[in-house]
């Protein structure tokens, strides 16, 4: 049982790590991205050369070509990358049920108990 709070805390740690790190560029008002390839989920394709426009958090819009950034706007290089939407793991084990390859049953116990 210990080991799953500590993997629990090293995700937490590492989230919120994350989260230090990339604020600077959402803090800003406005944040362009420049993605390299776009799947918007909308269409069949991923689409190119997509610029991401975001406001006060939020993805206000999304523009065909590389919108040049102003000196006030922060700009998020991703051009030889594909961006698509924000995706979620939403599998997480908090309570007993998890056991570490040491503590399961092997093949043989299993047997044996049947």
């Amino acid at each position: 049982m210990r080991g799953i709070h500590k993997n629990c805390s090293r995700t937490l740690k590492s989230g919120l790590l994350l989260a230090i790190a990339f604020a600077p560029f959402f803090l800003q008002a406005t944040t362009l991205i420049h993605a390299g390839k776009l799947i918007d989920g909308k269409s069949d394709k991923a689409q190119t050369k997509m610029t991401i426009v975001i406001n006060d958090n939020l993805v206000t819009d999304v523009i065909k070509g590389y919108k040049s950034p102003k000196d006030d706007e922060t700009y998020l290089d991703l051009k030889g990358h594909t961006v698509l939407p924000g995706l979620m793991d939403m599998h997480v084990h908090f309570g007993g049920e998890y056991q570490s390859k040491a503590e399961r049953p092997s093949k043989v116990e299993k047997e044996m108990e049947a």
